[in-house]
């Protein structure tokens, strides 16, 4: 399509251009007239015989109005779409810290997405992920970014009139930090920092200094979530008990000073401030400190709604962020996730809140790929702008934002949707069923009644028969092919494995020993190329040598099973001593499939970890 852009363009020309390729268009003085008019009001995107406009309040409105015109042209029919905007700012957050951190190209993909669906701010979860002067072990081999990296991120997204907004950590989720000997000085306990201590305020001002001489923003976010254990370590040694609301009362103040300094305005998430047994101990927040209500799991419009109201009492309208469970196996909990995304951007426009984001985390060796949450931030979105279009418009316009098939990334959602006795069930099941070991089979009680095997055979058919329609996109989906592949053969094999053991059955253990594991060691090797050409393509390599452990792993485990099946078959052994343990369930659960978060829990239920030193 080739587009004659007249109008109030000055301030969004630069990012028209970044998004020829991504659109599909051209700029010329021989394409559709289409007028850009920069005025107060409501988004309109319109195109009839008078003519074509997009009506716009600031830049970022104009690239979703861009994305829709393209795709409603698409159709050939006039139109005139009018969104109102019901929430002020609306972003995502980004992890790029827990073992798995974007390339600078792969950022700029996500800018120009979320600059598409009118989003205007991005928060990066950062940790440790950023230069901070005389620490030189801050993010060391963690792939940490320079500040010329950053800068360069800064100033993509301001040219789409996107905000990005730090987000580190001062107080708790420090551990990639405290582990080394030279910061144990600052240990609180594994992953907190020692409160009431000078040392401690001189490390948070020189991270603070850092960051704000990176970013334009003004805002930064101070995290200090979860520290549920705060005070329990160093601290009760050095000062005895105090409830942790109250240092949390004394280190926010500190913490506030600092950021003042610099002249900045700090963000925490809130849900220190609700939790714990020590509610009575008073907490006045600092003029210059904003809250974040963070919930992923709520869908009553009402029951979000109060806990805003909480926030208010505190004299704060929060900020409020939800979430694409990306960060759980490596499927996508699309589901869960958008029923959150619709109530909570109801109840926000109910309670007056004018800032709103859905994030993309990472976990325990980032298995699954933060690709697979840009679909959440077309969906947030989109409920924030019209939350009334109907399902045909909204996968248009994705396909338009993403040059990618909504349909091919629900795909992502049914690696874990397997049924049980015939009645679906919701788990991380591609999680514990890949690493899970064969000869142990932790989970093979849990598997014996569900349809692994045929599930995950003939949803590999379905992504092999998608890969067409996911274009830049492809060498995810690639893997979760090949994922799939592994699991139609390795979901069931611990069972056919202890039920021919059992029997005595030597014809079934040799066909197993013989055939079936050589097969899946190769479907295992194809697995782990094809997740590190994934990998190498998005991300920095740092992070990487954790899954090639884990695939290391279970490569050899698989020869382990190979070797102790023809010892017992030749005689060399007269028991396979792990296949003479009964399989029990794992843990007790309504579904009878467990979620398990984390590879030491699946792998083995040996100590793997020394004291510490």
């Amino acid at each position: 399509m080739k587009i004659n852009l007249v109008g109030d363009i000055e301030n969004i020309l630069d990012g028209c251009k970044e998004l020829t390729d991504p659109l599909g268009v051209e700029y010329g003085k021989n394409g559709i007239l289409l007028e850009a008019v920069c005025r107060p009001g409501p988004l309109e995107i319109i195109h009839n015989n008078d003519g074509s406009s997009i009506k716009f309040s600031d830049p970022f409105y104009f690239y979703r109005g861009l994305a829709i015109f393209v795709s409603e042209m698409s159709e050939g029919k006039d139109f005139h779409v009018v969104e109102p905007v019901r929430i002020k700012h609306i972003g995502f957050l980004l992890d790029v810290s827990r073992n798995a951190a974007p390339t600078v190209d792969t950022l700029k993909r996500f800018i120009r997405i979320s600059a598409m669906t009118g989003m205007n701010f991005m928060m990066l979860n950062l940790e440790d992920m950023y230069p901070v002067s005389g620490i030189p072990k801050f993010g060391y081999m963690r792939g940490r970014y320079s500040a010329e990296e950053l800068r360069e991120i800064d100033d993509y997204a301001f040219m789409f009139g996107i905000e990005v907004i730090p987000y580190i950590q001062t107080l708790a989720h420090l551990a990639v930090v405290l582990k080394w000997e030279e910061l144990s000085y600052l240990r609180d306990t594994e992953d907190i920092l020692l409160a009431e201590s000078g040392a401690t305020y001189d490390f948070i001002e020189s991270m603070i200094k850092s960051l704000s001489g990176i970013f334009r923003s003004r805002r930064i976010n101070l995290g200090m979530d979860e520290a549920h254990d705060l005070g329990l370590g160093v601290y009760k040694e050095k000062h005895g008990y105090k409830s942790g609301r109250e240092i949390l009362a004394g280190h926010l103040v500190r913490v506030s000073e600092i950021i003042k300094k610099y002249g900045l305005y700090g963000i925490i998430a809130s849900d220190m401030l609700f939790s714990g047994s020590d509610q009575d101990v008073p907490i006045t927040l600092p003029e210059n400190i904003g809250l974040m209500y963070w919930d992923y799991d709520k869908t009553n419009v009402d029951d979000l709604s109060e806990m805003i109201a909480k926030h208010k009492a505190l004299g704060r309208i929060p900020m409020y962020l939800s979430t694409v469970r990306t960060w759980e196996s490596f499927s996508t909990g699309y589901t869960d996730s958008f029923a959150n995304n619709k109530a909570a951007i109801e109840a926000c426009v109910r309670e007056g809140v004018e800032i709103a984001a859905t994030s993309i985390w990472m976990n325990d060796g980032a298995e699954n790929s933060l690709l697979a949450g840009i679909p959440g931030l077309s969906f947030f979105a989109g409920q924030v702008y019209e939350p009334a279009m109907d399902a045909d418009r909204f996968r248009r316009l994705f396909t338009v934002q993403t040059g990618a098939d909504y349909d091919a990334f629900l795909l992502l959602e049914a690696i874990d949707q397997l049924k049980e006795n015939g009645r679906p069930v919701r788990s991380n099941s591609s999680k514990f069923l890949l690493w899970q070991d064969i000869l142990l089979g932790l989970f093979d009680f849990h598997v014996s009644s569900t349809d692994a095997a045929e599930h995950f055979s003939n949803l590999a058919d379905k992504f092999n028969s998608a890969l067409d329609k996911t274009g830049w996109y492809r060498p995810l989906f690639e893997m979760m092919m090949d994922l799939c592949r592994v699991l139609a053969v390795k979901a069931e094999i611990g069972v056919r494995l202890s039920k021919a053991y059992s029997a005595r059955d030597m014809a079934a253990l040799t066909m197993i020993s013989e055939q079936i594991l050589p097969d899946l060691e190769m479907k295992t090797e194809t697995l782990r190329i094809s997740c590190r050409t994934l990998w190498m393509s998005t991300l920095k390599p740092f992070g990487f040598e954790i899954l090639d452990g884990r695939f290391g792993a279970l490569e050899a485990r698989i020869r382990t099973t190979e070797e102790r099946i023809n010892n017992y078959l030749s005689g060399k052994i007269t028991e396979i001593e792990e296949l003479e343990e009964e399989r029990q369930p794992f843990a007790p659960t309504e579904s009878g499939l467990p979620t398990v978060l984390t590879y030491d829990r699946i792998f083995s239920v040996g100590i793997q970890n020394g004291p510490t030193r």
